[in-house]
């Protein structure tokens, strides 16, 4: 059996983006449901694979077994429920758990996860096969991904806009304080911390005073809806920094504690 999990929509909207990601998800897990009536109990091999730039990384692929207890008669079909994953601590009742390092697959967003199950005999055990049966060996799977995040998640978006008048530095070497005023949407469920840093024309850092230059950024409403927060920015040199002003870097940070 070869089924896929499609990442593409979520690993290009990163891309698009240019964000740099590390993703730390608590609770991924794969579901998966075998129904048979064989007589034999079953030894799956599963392999899960990612796939970057449209090719599969076998040196990344994440591997489980699940075995399979024998029906017991060709005209009852046995469901059993296997629950993939790094720790069982969301294990539903009713699934036997594989431990299986799902997490390691999405520090980086795959194109798309292969699901891969090559079942056969379970040779040490004893099998009952009745010639005259029609037999079935079918499994369905379901990829779930809670947005429960741990300690290590993090997202970093920078833009830069150049060409800053000369004027905006004569007026900060004064002493005087810049404003920022406008409205930032964001589709996202998660919060951002928002930071604009001055650079001179080397592309170095100029400080600002102390509490300058951040803001919060609402998550999206409830409603999956854009959620817009007025951007309401104060700018100010610190004591003795450069009025070298050339460009204004925004960086946008969402982590676990946003």
């Amino acid at each position: 059996v070869v089924e896929a999990v499609d990442l593409s929509d979520f690993s290009s909207m990163l891309g698009d983006m240019g964000a740099e990601a590390n993703f730390d998800f608590n609770r991924a897990h794969i579901a998966v449901d075998v129904t048979t009536n064989l007589g034999v109990p079953v030894k799956a091999s599963v392999e899960l694979i990612p796939y970057y730039n449209g090719k599969a990384d076998e040196s990344k692929a994440v591997p489980a077994t699940l075995v399979l207890d024998p029906a017991a008669s060709t005209s009852e079909e046995k469901v059993t429920r296997f629950w993939l994953a790094n720790n069982d601590e969301s294990l539903p009742a009713g699934h036997t758990f594989v431990k299986t390092d799902i997490l390691s697959l999405l520090r980086n967003i795959p194109e798309k996860i292969e699901f891969r199950l090559d079942a056969g005999t379970d040779p040490s055990r004893e099998s009952v096969l009745e010639p005259a049966a029609d037999y079935i060996l079918k499994a369905n799977y379901n990829f779930e991904l809670p947005l429960e995040f741990g300690e290590d998640f993090e997202i970093t978006y920078r833009d830069t806009i150049s060409g800053m008048p000369e004027i905006l530095g004569s007026i900060l070497a004064k002493g005087s304080k810049v404003k920022l005023a406008g409205e930032i949407s964001n589709a996202l469920p998660l919060g951002l911390d928002l930071r604009l840093n001055f650079l001179d024309s080397n592309g170095k850092v100029v400080p600002l005073a102390d509490g300058c230059g951040v803001q919060t950024i609402a998550p999206c409403n409830l409603d999956a809806t854009a959620s817009k927060t007025p951007l309401e920015i104060v700018l100010a040199l610190k004591d003795g920094a450069s009025a070298d002003i050339a460009s204004i870097e925004l960086m946008f940070n969402a982590n676990a504690a946003g």
